[in-house]
């Protein structure tokens, strides 16, 4: 089987049944914003930021991808 096609099934469960995924939108989410808190405190100069980031405009990589 595909991993689209399992990926899909699997969603369609979980909202079947109204539970999550295996891999949990919202735990995905606060990692990501872990790891852009950590990029902005050293863009900083290592001052603590707060969380959520009040700066929205971060990214990862180049912007001209």
């Amino acid at each position: 089987m595909s991993g689209t096609l399992e990926g899909i099934r699997e969603i369609v469960a979980a909202l079947d049944r109204d539970g999550d995924t295996a891999g949990n939108i919202r735990i995905a989410c606060r990692s990501q914003e872990m790891v852009l808190g950590t990029i902005d405190s050293e863009r900083l100069g290592g001052a603590k930021v707060r969380l959520p980031l009040e700066n929205r405009s971060l990214y990862v990589g180049r912007r001209d991808w």
